[in-house]
């Protein structure tokens, strides 16, 4: 038998029983839960973990890797891992495995949805209908879907996922990725741009699907967002540091009639009162993934994960450079 650390937020109530990784792991594993502000009120529990499985947003700095004599392994039950030092956990030989494979769909079906919220003005024509201005003019200026272009910046899974429903109401895709192979744009049948100041100067709505890292974070800064149409729409399901917060909060005074719709900001759950009060701007709360069963899978996969590196198993999810080291007693 070896021990299983579950790493949660007091805030989050998705983890109750740990039936799913019970079920998985049976016969195999002590699972325990541990609900923590932060890694600074983790306990000897650390020390003692054979395995990890980090939920939501308690960093694991170089700090708490230090600690682990025991850890064969850290599974993020998420995307993205930018809350735990990869690097660090090399060092000491420990690797590191994400679920980048659920909720894709969840995530894209999101994007599509804010898209039209915001195109459609949804939110506008539902307050002035409930004001009792039931007149289609309520809605403002529309431009229709079929032939607008749409810009992706990221093209790994949710962007191509994003693409696909996006041609489907016959929208024209572009994507802007340095690191997705040549001939990628032609099989799954979209543009690409070289550059992303050609792809926010030539597109009306713009999408994110980065990851948060050096590379990204603030990426979309005002000079950026001045390359957009000052009617443009940008869209964020990814890191709320992708986006340089105030210089959006600025974009949006100086331009009227520019929207975002937000499943992500920085600081959250804190949102500055400008974004909160803005009428441009849509937020949904980082929910983005959220389905019952996209619950289930991660929690699911995660567990499986922890499986196969307990048995030394090859794992392709792994994302930094530590080997995999079966578990073979203490």
């Amino acid at each position: 038998m070896y021990r299983v650390l579950v790493i949660d937020t007091p805030r989050s109530d998705y983890l109750e029983g740990l039936d799913v990784e019970r079920r998985v792991l049976a016969n195999q594993a002590e699972v325990e839960l541990c609900r923590v502000r932060d890694e600074s009120a983790i306990d000897g529990r650390l020390e003692r973990a054979d395995f990890i499985i980090s939920w939501y947003f308690v960093g694991l700095s170089a700090r708490s890797f230090a600690r682990m004599g025991n850890c064969r392994g850290v599974v993020r039950a998420a995307v993205g891992y930018d809350n735990i030092d990869i690097d660090a956990a090399a060092d000491r030989g420990i690797p590191v495995a994400n679920v980048p494979d659920y909720g894709t769909e969840e995530v894209a079906d999101h994007a599509i949805g804010l898209l039209l919220a915001l195109v459609r003005n949804f939110a506008g024509t539902d307050q002035a209908s409930r004001r009792g201005e039931w007149d289609w003019r309520a809605i403002g200026p529309v431009r229709r879907l079929r032939g607008m272009r749409l810009g992706l910046v990221g093209f790994g899974r949710i962007g191509t996922a994003m693409a696909q429903r996006a041609r489907a109401f016959g929208m024209e895709v572009v994507f802007f990725d340095p690191f997705v192979p040549d001939g990628i744009d032609r099989a799954v049948g979209v543009g690409r741009s070289e550059t992303l100041d050609e792809l926010l100067s030539s597109c009306p709505v713009i999408s994110l699907h980065v990851p948060s890292s050096q590379l990204t974070r603030r990426m979309i800064g005002a000079r950026q967002l001045a390359k957009m149409p000052p009617d443009g729409i940008l869209i964020n399901t990814a890191r709320g540091d992708i986006v340089d917060q105030a210089a959006l909060m600025d974009h949006l005074k100086a331009n009227p009639s520019f929207r975002a719709g937000l499943d992500v900001v920085e600081g959250e759950p804190h949102v500055a009162a400008p974004l909160s009060e803005s009428r441009q701007v849509i937020l949904t709360a980082h929910s983005a993934f959220y389905a019952d069963e996209s619950l289930v899978e991660m929690r699911r996969k995660s567990a499986e994960t922890v499986g196969r590196l307990s048995r030394g198993e090859p794992v392709r999810t792994i994302v930094n450079s530590a080997q995999i080291k079966p578990f073979r007693g203490r």
